[in-house]
């Protein structure tokens, strides 16, 4: 069963090397992010943490 793990950072260098990583050891990738491009590599949900905020969606079925 592959696991499924959340990013934050993830659309930083040091974040997408993890993710491939973690894509190349048969992990699902999704990032969290404060801008959210409908082109991204991976699944990217919005957060804003000055506000306080976060899409709930991001953590649906999330192991890591």
């Amino acid at each position: 069963m592959m696991e499924n793990v959340l990013i934050t950072g993830g659309t930083g260098t040091i974040g997408m090397a993890l993710s491939e990583l973690l894509v190349n050891n048969g992990f699902v990738v999704r990032h969290l992010s404060r801008s959210s491009k409908k082109d991204a590599r991976f699944p990217t949900f919005q957060w804003n943490p000055q506000e306080n905020k976060m899409d709930a969606n991001a953590l649906n079925n999330i192991d890591h």
